[in-house]
């Protein structure tokens, strides 16, 4: 429940903290770079190493399958955020359940897979889950009515991830584990990816 509740309210920071930072463009870059640099660290460093170690071969299955499902579900939310059609933001909503959803899932890991992969899992979803609530903010705002709706409702997705996942894991589960894993693993290096743009303000940055 613990990492739950952090993931919660990682989220809810992001939504909050946004409307604050929207008119402070270099600090707001700043923020996202350095989340980034984090998750970087922890992909390359940590989560890959160890998850490739427990999963072997079938691990990079896991990993492509999050990739590829996480880039869809951002360009759904691209496109759906640029309609101003009621159907946009339905679509935009539904990816970003989708997205909660395997959060929450991921998060209950630790319970049922004691290891190093595991855990370097579970960090990286709540460094991003803080990004993720700027960026329903950004999405759906500017005022907070919708995106604090929204917040609700991804957080419900979220913890029916997590206590879904928690009553169905057991012992014969542990391929599933695995490549909840590697799918979560994928998910984080496409956030990397779409994100790393934000890195150059290390280097230089124009208002």
């Amino acid at each position: 429940m613990l990492y739950l509740t952090l993931a919660i309210a990682a989220f809810f920071g992001g939504v909050l903290v946004h409307p604050v930072l929207h008119g402070k463009t270099k600090a707001l870059a700043m923020l996202d770079a350095a989340i980034v640099v984090c998750v970087v660290g922890l992909v390359a460093f940590f989560m890959l190493p160890h998850t490739l170690e427990e999963s072997g071969a079938i691990g990079i299955l896991g990993i492509a399958t999050g990739f590829l499902l996480t880039s869809g579900l951002d360009r759904i939310s691209r496109v759906s955020a640029s309609s101003a059609r009621p159907w946009g933001v339905a679509f935009l909503v539904g990816a970003l359940l989708v997205h909660a959803l395997f959060d929450g899932a991921a998060l209950a890991l630790p319970m049922h897979h004691e290891g190093e992969a595991s855990m370097g899992v579970i960090a990286g979803v709540l460094i991003h889950r803080f990004p993720l609530g700027m960026a329903v903010h950004h999405l759906l705002g500017p005022t907070l009515r919708m995106p604090l709706i929204a917040a609700f409702m991804l957080s419900l997705s979220t913890a029916f991830g997590y206590f879904y996942a928690d009553e169905t894991f057991n012992e014969s589960a542990e391929l599933v584990i695995h490549l909840l894993e590697c799918f979560v693993v994928g998910m984080l290096i496409q956030v990397v990816i779409s994100h790393l743009p934000s890195l150059k303000v290390f280097t230089h940055y124009k208002d």
